[in-house]
């Protein structure tokens, strides 16, 4: 088992930080450290992104709701997830998701002044920031430019994959047959007939409230 020092020099945005940094960014940087039950909520739509929160243990669900394509998108994540560094700066810094622990989560906050402090103490602190933003924003261009095709697959793929994580446990796309099929462009009838074959070679898993990735959308670009 990994000792806090270890699980905290592992995050995104503290790659490449030694004990030292660690012990001095512990020392002289108001954190908290929180814990959440089964169900509880951590971070609600509309939310002000005033910290940056890091998942330490335990899983979250993700919920990503699409109102105008009557969609939700849901993600499984666990230790090592980022909460809130994308809507730390910008016009908009609410946020536009749910998060949910999905079991006991060990949660370690920083507030955005302290955050912003630690960054001119180090380069490699800014360094990792600025990692973490250009790959967010660099995705959705990466993932359209590498579509194959325009099937059924592909788009819900690419929905997915644009507001999801590759490293997620998991990805469910919550709708119903008709909502899916409008953004794919094809019939209700089309859409099941799709659903019922891929049910059955594996790709996706078919649920009463829609369809879960049997395998993560990223890997569908190659």
């Amino acid at each position: 088992m990994l000792s806090m020092y270890e699980t905290i020099m592992e995050l995104p945005l503290f790659k490449g930080i030694g004990v030292d940094q660690v012990s001095s960014m512990l020392s002289k940087t108001s954190i908290e450290f929180l814990n959440f039950n089964e169900g509880e909520v951590i971070i609600r739509p509309n939310d002000k992104a005033d910290s940056v929160n890091f998942i330490l243990k335990g899983k979250v669900t993700v919920t990503h709701t699409l109102s105008n394509l009557k969609i939700d998108i849901v993600e499984t994540a666990g230790e090592g997830r980022v909460i809130g560094a994308l809507r730390l700066f910008g016009l908009n810094t609410d946020y536009s998701c749910l998060i949910k622990a999905k079991s006991k989560v060990s949660v370690m906050r920083i507030g955005k002044e302290q955050y912003f402090n630690l960054l001119f103490t180090d380069k490699i602190y800014i360094l990792n920031l600025l990692n973490y933003i250009s790959a967010a924003t660099q995705k959705p261009v990466d993932r359209i430019i590498r579509l194959t095709d325009c099937s059924i697959l592909s788009r819900l793929s690419m929905l997915a994959s644009v507001f999801t994580s590759s490293k997620s446990d998991s990805v469910s796309l919550i709708a119903s047959d008709e909502a899916l099929a409008d953004f794919c462009s094809v019939d209700p009838s089309e859409f099941r007939l799709w659903k019922n074959t891929e049910c059955q070679t594996g790709t996706v898993l078919v649920t009463d409230v829609g369809i879960t990735f049997k395998s993560l959308p990223y890997n569908f670009f190659k």
